[in-house]
């Protein structure tokens, strides 16, 4: 399996937004709120936000926010 890498930044909003119904994701292993030269890039409302009416089953780990 090949792990990726994703990059989320300069959003108007947060880099990663769990709403609504969504459950038992995994969040793992991002950069937000830099770019890919490591230079600061945030976004306008935060990093992530787990505001899912099932948050407590999401799992967010090994991110690198600013």
């Amino acid at each position: 399996m090949t792990a990726f890498t994703n990059y989320s930044s300069t959003n108007l909003q947060y880099g990663v937004q769990l709403a609504g119904d969504c459950y038992e994701n995994v969040i793992d292993g991002n950069i937000i709120g830099f770019d890919i030269n490591n230079e600061s890039a945030p976004n306008l409302a935060g990093a992530i936000s787990n505001i899912s009416s099932k948050a407590d089953t999401n799992i967010i780990i090994n991110n690198v926010t600013n």
